[in-house]
């Protein structure tokens, strides 16, 4: 059965990037495969030296539901195997995926591995921007004497999950602030991020963990950003002594109702 599976998947194996094309799977005038991620980045067949052909493989398309693949992280440790459009969607989601440094703000760390080792990676590479528990107070020194944009990144393990808390004081003296999913998680509406500001209690905010659409895009938009504007900045500062205080707790919203249902419970 194996050498059966093997014998089809040849067919959709690219010989660029090696992986199996999937619709439009585009090929050369003899017929040799291109996925289409490759096509547009060449001139020539790699396999042949023909030209491109505007022709899809039409046959391996209507098939390509029907093969059984292997996920594409194989090699790092998935063994699932499903049909074609099913593997697609498994693949946008495998814990195995190959992923950068979720902290190499500086691109000066070269770590890529799977979800599942990122935030282990994080706490042995990059102690000093790592937090345990559900909360965490956080403390910025001098926010006035700030005179350019600084970005700010901590990863934060809470309730056996990895949080990337992002900050951004700007120039002007506003603030921006965001939390990311460091890796992928289903239940994503079930966290909340509270943080509460020393100077004045009535200072708060809510965020709920998103991912990261676009790693060329700005992380400081879109939705779960946040901001707090130059003045408040100024009036927390002035009312702690010139520094920026805050606490951040991490809430796990479905234990939180649950607790909330019991104290409510008739004794």
């Amino acid at each position: 059965m194996a050498d059966i599976l093997q014998l089809v998947l040849v067919h959709y194996e690219c010989p660029i990037c090696n992986e199996y094309a999937y619709p439009p799977i585009r090929q050369c005038k003899i017929g040799h495969v291109i996925c289409s991620s490759c096509f547009d980045k060449i001139a020539l067949c790699p396999t042949c030296r023909r030209e491109k052909s505007n022709q899809r493989s039409r046959l391996l398309e209507e098939l390509h539901g029907d093969v059984i693949f292997p996920c594409k992280y194989n090699q790092e440790g998935c063994r699932k195997f499903d049909t074609g459009k099913k593997m697609l969607l498994h693949q946008k989601i495998c814990i195995f995926e190959t992923k950068s440094c979720p902290l190499n703000v500086a691109k000066t760390c070269y770590w890529t591995g799977a979800d599942h080792n990122m935030v282990p990676h994080c706490f042995d590479s990059h102690p000093q921007m790592t937090r345990r528990g559900t909360y965490n107070r956080f403390r910025i020194e001098h926010v006035k004497d700030i005179t350019d944009k600084t970005e700010i990144f901590t990863i934060i393990q809470a309730h056996e999950r990895g949080f990337k808390l992002c900050r951004c004081l700007y120039k002007d003296g506003h603030m921006s602030w965001r939390v990311l999913f460091v890796s992928e998680f289903v239940n994503k509406y079930r966290f909340e991020f509270r943080i509460k500001f020393e100077g004045d209690e009535d200072v708060c905010l809510k965020l709920v963990p998103t991912h990261e659409q676009s790693k060329e895009g700005n992380i400081f938009e879109g939705k779960g950003h946040r901001i707090l504007d130059a003045d408040i900045i100024k009036n927390l500062c002035e009312s702690n002594g010139g520094c920026l205080e805050y606490t951040v707790g991490v809430i796990d919203t479905k234990l939180d109702r649950i607790v909330n249902d019991i104290l409510t419970w008739d004794v």
